[in-house]
């Protein structure tokens, strides 16, 4: 298993052990609070834990969410632009960034009914549905009504659902003109910096260098050092003085204002000076735009023409003196290296010989009327070059795409340790719950000594219970798990064979030996079933399994403290007979009443517990994470070795029949149905199936690790039951000194899965 696998099954299950033990926790424990390094924000045991099974299942999510790019920046920088070239098609158009009001997610519709939809999120927690037409009417403040005002205001994101392959793996989000944005909502937007994998930072013209922009990407970079910048619109910074030329704000905000904040990658600054119109025409997404518009006026196109002449002559297209690439060589930027050299051009720009040479190389040609010139193939991969889009391009799928899966997992690690660290964060959930912890051991201290005395003797003889008890199941999972695979597959070969007809089967295999159900883009009715069979045998016989461990687990913990009663009354007997006073395993505590009471009590509380268990519906079906982590590679194996051995018992059955009919081999698929009539030969090969596939199943990772955490979590469950049931009944006149073992029982099995958790 993969080790993104891993560590979301890991996450699955300890939210899922959290969710049990929360469910233990005594009510009066909500009056001991925590409060933050500032002394505020109280929260209780449930709060904290609550909080962090959100998070611990949003991080899991977020290890199968696609790579998440945001697009930040001021008003009116091309940032739609940039949207509508990562999806190769004009999709969103740059009206809808002129608000104030929406964060938009552009994501791949999960289901048909969503294509070309808008979903809003709104602060009451509801949603709004609309097609993204509409939508678009609404965020843009040119465009909306004024009875729109108030739903406006109400609005924390709205998703547009494209169906675009690239949505498959990224998803964009668009966010408004930040320098437009009203005071509260800024606070709203500020999670995207944490919760994205790249940020896209655009800016516009001299605007990189103005305090907004300077302001936001330190707001920026606090949350997040993933940051791509692009300088867009430069032609209109073109051969304008040094204060405001490309160059030299360019110099300028390298040397005053970057600090280190941009992605590095190999040394190599993630910036990018980018022409958006440029890129358009190179993509297509301007149409009926010329290389040249009269050819008789060619000073009306010399801005673009003196671009391209410098992208040729020095490898950057907007300077004309080669002295001021230096910054850009300096900091390793992109877009110097396509071209430079290779070309052998005017030493200085000449407009009509620079022209010329356009038409000679091919990068333009003129219409048949003469007047104007069109873009070749050749022009349109130049412009796309200049634009630095290309550059970009290759920078995306050479460093961006490759690193979203390394970086998703190391992000979310990332989060994961900050959450459960106790150094790192003073105020996360770990630091939290030992302060709690430290508040009952305080009223635990004020307790007096008889009740201090009884709740030593009470933790003694549980962590003695728990090791032992720990110990015992540890051996038990592997033996359990294959008693479960034996009958998992016993149920799934018996229901292939009773509800797939041999002939269907064998009709699988008719294209050249090679199964349709292997397909999966096209799922044959065979393949389904198959699915379906085997997503039925998990829910009826993995509960099952549950409850036997459930029963198992009882019996065991009651033979543990009948065996620990009797071991200690001959310990005492022995030290009795010897004259000393000091009998028990590790203190001086009298363990006799304790254990007495304990062993009474045992058997009508396992079956209390047993209640208690089928309550929480721990018998009457699997989890959903663990039936996914076991259905799918199971599914796969199982097809995979149905695949293997019905193609070469076809094979086999053919030839050996073939032969001794004398047929040539355009008679296979006739043979093929008749063998599929001989019921004994097809039972044997779901026999022979069965014995393999529980061979290959003890080596599937993800079979095993998913039904040890199950198994585990069960055991769990069990145990914390019985303990709590132990404590309530033991203490029932002292409701005080209930409350406080049960909360810091409660805290210690929280802050143990936790540490469990970090350790692994």
């Amino acid at each position: 298993m993969q080790l993104p696998a891993v560590l979301q099954t890991n996450l699955n299950f300890l939210s899922l052990r959290l969710s049990d033990i929360l469910t233990n926790l005594p009510v009066e424990l909500k009056t001991i609070r925590s409060t933050d390094s500032a002394g505020r924000d109280e929260q209780d045991v449930v709060q904290i834990v609550k909080a962090l099974i959100f998070k611990l299942k949003n991080l899991s999510a977020e290890l199968d969410s696609p790579f998440k790019i945001a697009v930040v920046g001021s008003q009116g920088t091309g940032k739609s632009t940039i949207i509508n070239l990562l999806l190769g098609e004009a999709l969103m158009p740059s009206t809808t960034m002129e608000n104030e009001s929406a964060v938009i997610k552009l994501d791949y519709p999960p289901n048909e009914e969503l294509v070309d939809q808008a979903v809003f999120e709104l602060s009451d927690n509801t949603t709004k549905r609309m097609s993204i037409e509409e939508a678009n009417r609404i965020i843009d403040k040119n465009r909306r009504f004024e009875t729109d005002e108030l739903f406006i205001k109400k609005i924390r994101y709205v998703t547009f659902y494209l169906k675009k392959e690239q949505l498959k793996k990224i998803q964009l989000i668009n966010t408004p003109g930040m320098n437009v944005i009203t005071d509260d909502f800024y606070p709203k937007v500020q999670h995207l910096f944490n919760e994205s994998d790249i940020i896209l930072w655009v800016n516009s013209k001299e605007q990189i260098l103005d305090d907004f922009n300077s302001w936001l990407i330190k707001k920026i970079h606090a949350d997040n050092d993933k940051i791509v910048g692009l300088i867009t619109f430069p032609d209109n910074l073109y051969r304008q003085d040094e204060i405001s030329g490309v160059t030299d704000v360019v110099t300028q905000f390298m040397e005053k204002l970057e600090n280190r904040k941009l992605l590095r990658i190999d040394g190599t600054i993630g910036l990018f000076i980018f022409n958006g119109k440029f890129a358009q025409i190179s993509e297509g997404h301007k149409t009926n735009t010329k290389f040249i518009q009269d050819v008789d006026d060619l000073e009306e196109d010399e801005e673009n023409l003196r671009m391209l002449y410098n992208f040729l002559h020095h490898g950057f297209a907007y300077s004309d003196d080669p002295k001021n690439i230096d910054i850009l060589k300096r900091y390793n930027l992109y877009g110097l290296e396509n071209f430079r050299n290779q070309f052998h051009l005017d030493d200085e720009f000449q407009l009509q010989s620079f022209y010329n040479y356009c038409l000679n190389e091919g990068y333009c040609l003129l219409n048949t009327e003469n007047n104007t010139a069109l873009y070749t193939k050749k022009g349109l991969h130049l412009l796309g070059e200049a634009s630095q889009y290309y550059s970009f391009g290759r920078f995306s799928d050479d460093i961006l795409i490759p690193m979203s899966k390394e970086s998703k997992l190391k992000s979310v690690k990332s989060r994961v340790k900050r959450i459960l660290s106790k150094t790192d964060n003073v105020d996360n959930s770990m630091s939290r719950l030992l302060q709690i912890k430290k508040k009952l051991e305080v009223k635990k201290a004020s307790l007096s000594e008889e009740e201090r005395t009884k709740i030593a003797n009470f933790n003694l003889v549980i962590n003695q219970l728990n090791s032992e008890y720990k110990q015992w199941y540890s051996n038990l999972i592997d033996y359990e798990s294959d008693i479960y695979r034996d009958k998992l597959i016993d149920i799934i070969i018996v229901n292939i064979e009773k509800e797939i007809s041999p002939i269907d089967f064998m009709k699988e295999i008719k294209n050249s030996l090679t199964p349709s159900f292997l397909k999966s883009s096209n799922e044959s009715p065979v393949a389904k079933k198959i699915s379906e069979i085997i997503s039925n045998a998990i829910q009826s016989v993995l509960p099952k399994q549950m409850e036997k461990i459930a029963k198992d687990a009882n019996n065991h913990i009651e033979l543990i403290l009948l065996k620990l009663e009797k071991e200690f009354l001959i310990k005492k007997q022995i030290s009795t007979a010897k004259g000393n006073s000091n009998v028990n395993f590790s203190s001086n505590l009298d363990l006799s009443i304790i254990l007495k009471n304990i062993t009474k009590l045992i058997k009508p509380l396992l079956i209390k517990v047993m209640i208690n268990l089928a309550k929480k519906d721990l018998r009457k079906g699997a989890r959903t994470f663990l039936k996914r982590n076991i259905t799918k590679p199971l599914i796969i194996l199982i097809r995979k070795i149905l695949t293997k051995m019905g193609v070469n018992f076809a094979k086999k059955k053919v030839a050996s029949t073939a032969a001794k009919a004398g047929i040539g081999p355009l008679g296979w698929f006739l043979l093929i149905v008749d063998i599929a009539l001989a019921a004994n030969d097809i039972h044997d090969m779901y026999k022979e199936m069965k014995n393999t596939l529980s061979e290959q199943l003890k080596q599937e990772p993800t079979f095993r690790a998913g039904f040890r955490d199950e198994a585990t979590n069960t055991y769990e469950i069990i145990i914390d039951e019985v303990i709590k049931t132990l404590n309530h009944e033991l203490s029932a006149e002292k409701e005080d000194v209930t409350f406080i073992i049960d909360g810091i029982l409660g805290c210690e099995n929280i802050l143990i899965q936790l540490e469990k958790f970090n350790a692994n």
